[in-house]
């Protein structure tokens, strides 16, 4: 059993070379006793990149926010930017780990994923089971990967990593929005609107919050951005939105910080933490306090 310790703040977890230059892209095998001869994050952490894990056999145990994932043979777990993760060692699994930056990418292919279900900024962690025909692909687009060695040495490596990747991650897009239930797709124009907002609010919701922001910087009235995010989103408005990723945010220092309640609203931008604190309960069905409480007091 692990048990959950908060900290003062959450730590990030480091993605670079001995030298310290940071890695866009690392390709890690997964084998019984493989931690050893890597520097782990130690407990609970902050993602500042994407990671892919897909087992061959065995299983294995991650928390990633608020939610416990057991990983089986031939299942992918994806973990988007910013999710807390931790990692429970010593698993009897065997597989591949990918890590990876949106700048390892062309131009081209970086825009693409705007558009994807898995890089969505208001999604979350996803683990998929496959069908069978599906899991013939992806096992082979992962034997393709494993014959290049974990990062990029040349340009022309690089490229090939790009492209193999770029088709795993589509394949594993396909896989995802089946899963969901999704059988329509937004039009090219809504789903472009959806994608820009995604960006902007990611990089603006500790010091944005209105919806005025959004269109102007979108270049778009309130009323037209209203209309393409709610068919992209699926129903929601602009500013459930903007509340949506504020939410998810104080949530995970509520549960991994020991920011008081006060200092968790002034983080996520809201000057009135009373306000906060009823915008919390409204979208969570509980106070700050309360979520905390229950929260802290879980083991894994």
């Amino acid at each position: 059993m692990v048990h959950h310790k908060v900290k003062d703040v959450i730590s990030n977890a480091n993605f670079h070379r001995p030298d310290s230059s940071q890695k866009l892209y690392e390709l890690i095998r997964i084998f019984p006793g493989w931690e050893k001869a890597r520097i782990m994050p130690q407990g609970y952490h902050r993602h500042l990149f994407y990671e892919l894990l897909w087992l061959k056999s065995g299983s294995w145990v991650q928390m990633a926010d608020f939610k416990e994932y057991v990983i089986i043979a031939n299942q992918v777990l994806f973990l988007p930017k910013n999710v807390i993760h931790y990692c429970q060692e010593g698993q009897l699994a065997e597989g591949i780990l990918l890590l990876f930056k949106e700048d390892f990418f062309s131009t081209d292919q970086a825009v693409a994923f705007h558009d994807f279900m898995l890089f969505n900024p208001l999604g979350g962690p996803l683990l998929l089971t496959p069908a069978s025909t599906d899991e013939k692909v992806l096992n082979n687009l992962f034997s393709l990967l494993l014959e290049d060695t974990s990062e990029p040495i040349s340009f022309g490596q690089s490229l090939s990593q790009q492209s193999l990747l770029y088709v795993l991650l589509y394949k594993i897009e396909q896989i995802a929005q089946h899963s969901a239930g999704k059988t329509e797709t937004p039009s090219v124009i809504n789903l472009d609107v959806y994608s820009r907002f995604s960006v902007l609010l990611e990089r603006n919701f500790r010091t944005q919050h209105t919806v005025n922001f959004y269109a102007s910087a979108l270049h778009l009235s309130p009323k037209q951005l209203a209309r393409n995010l709610f068919i992209s989103s699926g129903g929601s408005t602009t500013q459930q939105l903007i509340h949506t990723r504020l939410i998810v945010e104080a949530k995970r220092l509520l549960a991994y910080s020991t920011l008081s309640v006060k200092e968790v609203a002034y983080t996520i931008g809201l000057e009135d933490p009373a306000y906060f604190s009823r915008l919390f309960k409204r979208k969570t069905g509980s106070s700050p306090d309360t979520f905390r409480a229950m929260w802290t007091q879980k083991s894994y």
